[in-house]
């Protein structure tokens, strides 16, 4: 993946009409989960501001979304949105601002 290719997938123009439908229907799945899902709160936080504003914040998600490899290597826009959804929901814990806990049992962690 280069920088190169991620920085024009994310600008181009016609990746925000899928990546907004795609960050809304991750969002109202957010707002049906289970409240005890970790983290929970954070999620839905993020899940209401993209409901009351889904252009603006699917916005912020172009640059998460270019991190990929995959949906980057897609050779068109039309191929690569079959892939958005999943990377949407992958990203979606960073976007909330949650970071990833190491295991207990991770070597060297205290």
């Amino acid at each position: 993946m280069s920088l190169i290719n991620a920085a024009a997938f994310a600008n181009n123009p016609d990746l925000i009409g899928p990546l907004v439908i795609a960050v809304t229907t991750a969002s109202v799945n957010i707002m049906n989960e289970d409240p005890g899902t970790d983290h929970h709160r954070s999620r839905v936080e993020l899940a209401r501001k993209i409901l009351a504003n889904p252009r603006g914040e699917a916005n912020r998600f172009r640059f998460a979304v270019a991190t990929n490899p995959t949906l980057i290597a897609h050779e068109d826009m039309e191929s690569a949105v079959g892939d958005l959804q999943y990377v949407v929901d992958s990203v979606y814990d960073a976007m909330a601002g949650i970071a990833t806990e190491p295991d207990e049992d991770t070597p060297g962690e205290e």
